[in-house]
């Protein structure tokens, strides 16, 4: 079974196109990682500082794992672009691409 793990997140104010790049740069990353079948970053329509980021993975624990994959340092920019801390769920992958 495939999941997703789903990240709720606003922008500080002034900050929104920071907050986009750095998120992108990170799905770049966690691409490459053993276990992810991909990345998706959707922006609000109406209120571009809030992102859902949404990484689909073979398993939960894969993504528990992608952690230690990543550079020291990768998320600093999201966290600096950030308003407050994301809201993250796992989701099980029902439907679609």
């Amino acid at each position: 079974m495939t999941y997703a793990r789903v990240y709720r997140m606003k922008a500080a104010p002034g900050k929104e196109s920071a907050l986009a790049e750095a998120v992108q740069k990170v799905g770049e990353l966690v691409e490459g990682i053993d276990g992810c079948e991909g990345t998706f970053l959707m922006q609000d329509a109406d209120n571009p500082g809030d992102l859902l980021f949404v990484e689909k993975w073979q398993t939960i624990d894969h993504h528990k794992k992608a952690l230690e994959s990543l550079p020291p340092g990768t998320l600093d920019p999201v966290g600096a672009a950030m308003a407050g801390p994301p809201e993250g769920s796992y989701m099980k992958w029902v439907y679609g691409a």
